[in-house]
């Protein structure tokens, strides 16, 4: 019987030696899962952090794009009227070098007959002269 007495304490001293050695192997579980709570804690604070930014940059980034599209709704008006001054401006130009054309064209036409009426004007000119000569002559004597 001693040795059963002996083999039980053996398996004693064994349970216990393991139990001591699960309780080691739990405490450092223990101090990796309270680690692993810090570390997630710093994540999460980290994340908050960058959810803010975010936030922000998305809010800012908005007011840009609307900013953006209202000056550039701003502008289609003055590309509008850009536009239109120069198909104005075209039109003006065309009708200046029509008219401009058809003055040219007239003119040439014309020049003979300006000529004669030059001529009788100045005709008649001398005609009116002669004869106030004339007259001016007869009431002195």
């Amino acid at each position: 019987m001693t040795v059963v007495y002996i083999s039980v304490a053996i398996v004693a001293v064994a349970i216990v030696v393991l139990i001591f050695y699960i309780i080691q192997t739990l405490k450092s579980a223990q101090g990796v899962v309270k680690q692993l709570g810090n570390t997630a804690d710093a994540v999460e604070q980290q994340l908050q952090g960058i959810t803010s930014e975010t936030e922000n940059l998305v809010k800012t980034t908005n007011r840009l794009a609307e900013d953006f599209e209202s000056k550039s709704e701003s502008m289609e008006g003055l590309f509008a009227t850009a536009e239109d001054l120069g198909k104005t401006t075209e039109q003006v130009s065309d009708s200046i070098q029509h008219m401009s054309q058809t003055v040219s064209k007239e003119a040439d036409r014309n020049s003979e007959q300006v000529a004669q009426v030059v001529q009788w004007g100045s005709a008649c000119i001398d005609l009116y002269e002669k004869w106030k000569n004339r007259r001016n002559k007869g009431n002195e004597l």
